[in-house]
């Protein structure tokens, strides 16, 4: 009733061409920004009816990805959550939802895969947020408040993506 936007509670999974976020599938990486965002858009499209927007699907903005990071510090029943945004689980790439970085039904946001966002850099022109698997703990990346900017054509296997769906 109130409109909104859901973060997606996985990192993206499928193909540039057919994006989801489904438990327990290999993460989508190896992806430029521009195709990220195209990737994220196309994942439920834009819905309108009567020329009135109900939901599209977009990349993760900073606002979101910053609101869910202060989500999980305040809601969280686990008792190192207020630590969250300095904490990298992961000790390798694994499939979504599969390493311990879960909180408030929401995985992999500070030690799985970087995600490509929406926000720009004064440095670079594109934004990545979170932290990859192969910092380990205490590393200068391994959180989920970091970012990385990155030019629009760089792409890794350990950059990917996280949706957006924004509702009436």
């Amino acid at each position: 009733a109130n409109g909104g936007y859901y973060i997606a509670r996985f990192e993206a999974s499928g193909t540039a061409s057919k994006v989801t976020s489904k438990y327990d599938q290999t993460v989508l990486t190896n992806i430029t920004q521009p195709n990220a965002a195209k990737a994220a858009r196309e994942m439920y499209g834009e819905i309108k009816e009567n020329n009135k927007l109900v939901y599209a699907s977009d990349l993760v903005n900073s606002y979101a990805w910053d609101t869910a990071i202060i989500f999980i510090q305040t809601y969280s029943t686990v008792t190192d959550a207020s630590n969250y945004a300095s904490q990298s689980k992961s000790t390798s790439l694994t499939t979504t939802g599969r390493n311990t970085d879960k909180y408030c039904n929401i995985w992999d946001m500070s030690g799985n895969a970087y995600e490509w966002t929406t926000e720009y850099s004064n440095y670079m022109p594109c934004v990545s947020r979170g932290g990859p698997y192969f910092i380990a703990n205490g590393g200068s990346g391994d959180c989920t408040s970091y970012r990385s900017s990155n030019i629009t054509t760089t792409s890794g296997s350990s950059l990917g993506l996280r949706s957006l769906l924004y509702v009436k």
